[in-house]
């Protein structure tokens, strides 16, 4: 499961946004002082996401996680397909998608990453030493100075072990705990598929499109995760509306295509499947 954000650094403010766009080094709204982007305020809700501020962020993500089931879909659908096509398809298809959908909340405080390491500070040593050691990465965005792409992501290995220090990480960087359960509901889907393939005898090297169907089904254990609880946080919103009316706004936008990306899938799910003309 592979995630990438690309922020931009000036003066020790960061500048980032939801999991991230692309290696484009695009730019969102400024964050807290001292390397990171801080969520409104302590609250509570925080290690749930139970709060009507961290909606648009959620659906933001939802929209991300359905755009990129449809890749590894695709992926999974070709005739052939190679290690190399694999991950040069993710890295093309997938920046476009994060930019475009997790975009969409790039500009509520509430959605912003936390406890980046910024690689120009000598407070952040440790930090910077931390991400090494889980095979995360930080880069320089070519010909942007002051710009990094972060690399990281949550491991399943293949003896059926999610990595829980990377996941640990990944909690702390999220706006709010609900984004890592629904990760870990990702990585669980790919355990209980690795266990039923050690079961029969079938564990071992996976090809790249058994690799992609895998992604699908882990895609589509995370968003039913955050659908669920989006559909918490708007009951929550009905009640107890969040102040920033920015936010209302922006989730309103988001459920909106939400909306009419499930009304497609629909309707591309019940169309009759076409005969094939014989030639004689």
């Amino acid at each position: 499961m592979r995630r990438i954000v690309s922020v931009a650094l000036a003066c020790a403010v960061w500048v980032l946004f939801l999991h991230g766009v692309a290696p484009s080094g695009m730019t969102a709204p400024t964050g807290g002082q001292g390397g990171a982007a801080k969520a409104p305020v302590e609250d509570p809700a925080a290690a749930t996401c139970l709060s009507c501020c961290y909606l648009p962020c959620i659906e933001s993500e939802m929209l991300y996680l359905k755009k990129a089931k449809d890749v590894f879909q695709e992926l999974a659908n070709r005739k052939t397909l190679t290690a190399e096509q694999y991950q040069a398809e993710q890295d093309r298809q997938l920046p476009p998608i994060s930019a475009q959908t997790r975009g969409m909340s790039q500009g509520l405080a509430a959605c912003g990453l936390k406890n980046l390491p910024d690689p120009a500070r000598k407070e952040d040593y440790v930090l910077m030493r931390r991400w090494s050691s889980l095979k995360w990465s930080v880069e320089q965005v070519d010909g942007k100075p002051g710009h990094y792409r972060y690399n990281y992501e949550v491991k399943t290995d293949d003896d059926c072990n999610i990595n829980q220090e990377q996941l640990k990480e990944y909690r702390s960087i999220m706006p709010c705990g609900g984004f890592a359960d629904a990760v870990a509901a990702h990585e669980g889907d790919h355990v209980n598929r690795c266990e039923a393939r050690k079961a029969t005898k079938g564990a071992g090297p996976k090809t790249p499109k058994q690799t992609a169907q895998n992604e699908v089904h882990g895609y589509e254990a995370e968003y039913k995760y955050l659908d669920d609880l989006r559909q918490k946080v708007a009951a929550t919103c009905a009640g107890t509306p969040c102040k920033d009316q920015v936010n209302e706004e922006e989730a309103k936008r988001l459920e909106a295509e939400l909306k009419a990306l499930e009304e497609a899938a629909a309707r591309k799910n019940t169309k009759a499947p076409q005969r094939k003309r014989r030639i004689r």
